[in-house]
């Protein structure tokens, strides 16, 4: 029973990955079978692949199932150090950050990039730097606190290095978009490229929780109903009603 409990927490940072890093791929052939973005070797923005009908349809699915997913990997990560019991601002920080890049996620999902610009760049931004802060924040947690212990090493140095490189290409990304964007030669290949790599190492840093998320075992949740009661202790204790916890073995 544990064991199946920990392949369905394995399902939120797998599932995660295999929706995007094969999704988008999905949506890049589909668009460029129907002419919607240009043939190699020019090379499109992610959000290009799924900007027409019908390939928008498949972009937008695995864009909402992906956010779902996310979310849930890192609340399980944030779970995992709670029952660590260290870190517990950056813990609530990082949870924070998450939401916001899961937000940013369903944002870019539900409006294409022809349809409302300003609102799916917004949305892409969010995406972006809040999945940049949140890498370095699970880095921070790790480095001060030791979390994983000395098995958790080579992970850790891992992180860095996509962390790192994720961040430069952020930069690059922007710089990029704004000097050649527009451009019909090949530097448009520039920005595009780079986002792509950008996108790619986020999800191999957020599949990584996967470490972290195999050590949960057991999802409980509580629910209580309480009959009205001018009792401050028990109207407190209505207010808790909804409990989720994760214990780690």
């Amino acid at each position: 029973m544990v064991a199946t409990e920990r392949v369905l927490f394995l399902v939120a940072p797998l599932g995660f990955a295999f929706l995007t890093a094969v999704g988008f791929f999905i949506t890049y052939f589909w668009a460029e079978s129907t002419g919607d973005v240009a043939s190699l070797p020019k090379w499109p923005y992610v959000s290009d692949t799924g900007d027409s009908i019908p390939s928008s349809c498949l972009f937008t699915l695995f864009v909402i199932w992906a956010a779902i997913l996310v979310f849930i990997s890192m609340f399980l990560y944030y779970k995992y150090v709670e029952c660590k019991k260290v870190a517990k601002k950056a813990n609530r920080i990082a949870l924070g950050v998450g939401c916001v890049a899961s937000f940013g996620l369903t944002v870019v999902g539900s409006f294409q990039f022809s349809a409302i610009k300003p609102v799916h760049l917004s949305g892409a931004g969010l995406a972006f730097i809040s999945a940049i802060i949140y890498s370095w924040i699970v880095i921070y947690i790790d480095y001060k606190y030791k979390i994983n212990g000395e098995r958790g090493r080579k992970l850790f140095f891992l992180r860095i290095v996509i962390a790192t490189i994720d961040t430069i290409c952020l930069v690059l990304l922007i710089i990029g978009y704004f000097l050649w964007n527009k451009s019909d030669t090949m530097m448009k290949n520039f920005p595009t490229i780079t986002e792509w790599i950008l996108i790619y190492l986020s999800i191999i840093f957020i599949s990584t929780l996967a470490y972290e998320i195999s050590h949960l075992h057991k999802l409980t949740i509580s629910i209580s109903l309480i009959e009205d009661d001018d009792d401050e202790e028990n109207s407190e204790r209505e207010r808790m009603g909804l409990h989720i916890s994760v214990d780690k073995t």
